[in-house]
């Protein structure tokens, strides 16, 4: 407060319209920000130990990758993903990348979402296509396992409404699959 009163009685109105335009108000936000950046590159480090481990493939995105090895990839989608048909075709041979209930599609969603989770504070875009299509495979899945349990049930309800799923294609199907299990 005191260094924009100084700049006003030095500079006139003209200078603080300018600092004002470049965030200059905001720096308890940007320095709660940057606090909060650093928190969880502490906390990614400490799990990876370093950051060029951290970007290295996981034991899960070397599987993924391997699965998808020779699968071509649509050029005209905006992520330049892959088929969704192939995708479920190789992972469905591969035991460890198949989910067979709900509760294993959460927990790969769930894995995913937390790898990205590390990442981000360090600059990382989006995913890998292979592992966003892992992901997406744990997603479709949702609408073809049947539910085990009303937990189950709802426990995917709480996750398509917590990670805004609604706009997706597959929910309606998810929706269906839930309630005709019984559970819902």
């Amino acid at each position: 407060m005191r260094y924009g009163q100084y700049l006003m009685r030095q500079h006139g109105r003209l200078v603080m319209a300018a600092f004002g335009s470049m965030g200059f108000g905001e720096l308890e936000s940007q320095a709660n920000s940057a606090i909060e950046r650093q928190r969880k590159r502490h906390i990614a480090l400490s799990r990876f130990g370093t950051e060029e481990s951290l970007f290295s493939d996981t034991p899960a995105e070397a599987a993924c990758k391997k699965a998808l090895r020779g699968v071509k990839r649509i050029k005209n989608r905006v992520f330049n993903d892959y088929g969704m048909e192939q995708v479920a075709e190789r992972f469905a041979k591969r035991p460890d990348l198949q989910p067979n209930t709900l509760a294993d599609c959460l927990h790969g969603r769930a894995y995913w979402h937390e790898l990205d989770r590390l990442r981000t504070p360090f600059g990382c875009g989006d995913s890998p296509a292979y592992a966003q299509a892992h992901d997406d495979h744990c997603f479709a899945m949702l609408a073809k396992i049947a539910p085990r349990s009303k937990d189950e049930s709802v426990a995917v309800l709480e996750h398509m409404e917590e990670h805004d799923a609604e706009d997706r294609e597959e929910s309606p199907a998810i929706l269906r699959n839930l309630i005709s299990g019984g559970w819902a």
